[in-house]
């Protein structure tokens, strides 16, 4: 009986995707320091990912790379309101661009765009569980896990 038992929760352990977590990564060349904070979504299909630099200290970059296809309907668009929301209940309201690169669109905000980045920033920060963003008809899911661990180290890093 106890190798049943065992032997279904290992089956349910690998057949349940794993979570992806935050994390930090430290991605300083000969360039210069630059730093990033970076998760999946729950289907490791898009990632939400902060950087900072030395090159414009004290700039923060939040970009969602959304696996879509470029799109020439996305250039001049004027900003749009994105909603970050942590937990279903702390939510925070930013303005948000769509960027082209040659491979995708990117949602794109940054600190010199919004005046409330601190703001995010602490809401992401403070998840627990999940954290919902939407953005023109866009919803996106990211998990929660390592987020303040990872927010903390990025932010003791980044130049000023």
């Amino acid at each position: 009986m106890r190798k049943a038992i065992l032997a279904s929760l290992f089956v349910a352990a690998v057949s349940v995707p794993a979570m992806a977590a935050w994390q930090f990564d430290d991605i300083t060349n000969e360039d210069g320091a630059a730093y990033t904070v970076s998760v999946m979504d729950d289907d490791n299909a898009v990632m939400l990912e902060i950087y900072c630099d030395d090159w414009l200290p004290g700039m923060l970059d939040l970009v969602i790379y959304t696996g879509e296809a470029p799109s020439s309907d996305h250039e001049d668009a004027p900003g749009k309101t994105m909603r970050v929301t942590a937990d279903k209940t702390n939510a925070v309201d930013v303005t948000a661009f769509f960027e082209n690169n040659d491979d995708e669109t990117m949602i794109v905000t940054t600190n010199l765009d919004i005046d409330n980045m601190d703001q995010l920033i602490l809401v992401l920060a403070e998840a627990t569980q999940r954290i919902d963003i939407a953005y023109e008809g866009r919803q996106y899911r990211f998990p929660a896990d390592n987020v303040f661990e990872a927010l903390f180290e990025f932010s003791q890093s980044c130049p000023e």
